[in-house]
């Protein structure tokens, strides 16, 4: 993919993403706690455990199991997703959230 056509696509994935920030998050079966016990209990996390959440979106997954680690390091490409986690997560203080929309070098990692 030439360099202009991939710098168009990354620009159209950013604009749809920072669209859907806030209807993702209000998505119910996101936040199913049945879901988030099962991965929990599966991944066997614990209280010493440093969790990363690639893609983390609006931080369901981050603030989900938060309680139960160490620390959560939440990354995501898209400012308004970064910005809907900090907004959820104010009572949170084991969350850290990397990403300033930098997608077109991330992209091509």
């Amino acid at each position: 993919m030439s360099a202009d056509k991939q710098d168009s696509h990354n620009k159209l994935i950013m604009d749809q993403f920072t669209k859907q920030a806030v209807p993702f998050a209000n998505v119910l079966a996101h936040s199913n706690q049945e879901s988030i016990n099962l991965l929990i209990k599966s991944s066997q996390m614990n209280k010493g455990d440093d969790v990363l959440d690639v893609a983390c979106g609006p931080g369901l997954l981050a603030c989900a199991v938060a309680p139960f680690v160490q620390k959560v390091t939440g990354i995501d490409l898209v400012p308004s997703m970064i910005k809907k986690v900090l907004s959820q997560m104010r009572n949170i203080k084991k969350i850290k959230c990397l990403g300033k929309g930098k997608s077109a070098k991330w992209a091509r990692m």
